[in-house]
């Protein structure tokens, strides 16, 4: 009878475990990484041909948005990050954006971490350069409207050269 009672125990804990989600199995989440990896080498493209405000279409227009850079919250939504980006763009008369090396980490269905080493060029209505080097880490979820960054940072400690 004792064996019975700590069968019957063993099966109802054993019921009460995580289940693993079939959505966030090894081949969805390879797939995610993947699809997080292919949009962010569209932005830089988009970026590089269509200039800084490329951006403005992928950042989530929430409540939950933030960009922070170098230990500072610098945007603290979405709108306050696109209302410094169009007047910045419009000081320059090229850009381009490279990701080096993407690491994506899935985190749940649609939703990933990703982090990559960055180089970006801004050259200004005078002919000036600043090129800069550093890292990006951002959050992106897939919405109806497709990926949408909610959480982005970036540092660069010094310029490239």
């Amino acid at each position: 009878m004792k064996i019975l009672r700590i069968l019957s125990l063993s099966a109802v804990v054993g019921g009460c475990s995580p289940q693993p989600d079939p959505a966030f199995a090894p081949e969805h989440r390879a797939a995610l990484g993947d699809s997080v990896r292919q949009l962010m080498a569209t932005l830089a493209l988009e970026v590089s041909a269509q200039g800084f405000t490329a951006w403005i279409p992928y950042l989530e227009q929430a409540e939950r948005f933030v960009w922070t850079s170098d230990g500072k919250i610098e945007f603290p939504s979405a709108d306050s990050l696109a209302r410094f980006i169009r007047p910045f763009a419009a000081t320059l008369t090229h850009t381009s954006l490279a990701f080096d090396t993407i690491k994506v980490s899935p985190l749940a269905p649609g939703v990933a971490q990703a982090a990559a080493t960055y180089r970006e060029l801004f050259v200004g209505q005078k002919h000036d350069t600043t090129r800069l080097a550093g890292v990006f880490i951002g959050v992106w979820v897939r919405t109806p409207a497709g990926w949408r960054l909610v959480s982005g940072h970036t540092s660069h400690p010094a310029a490239a050269h």
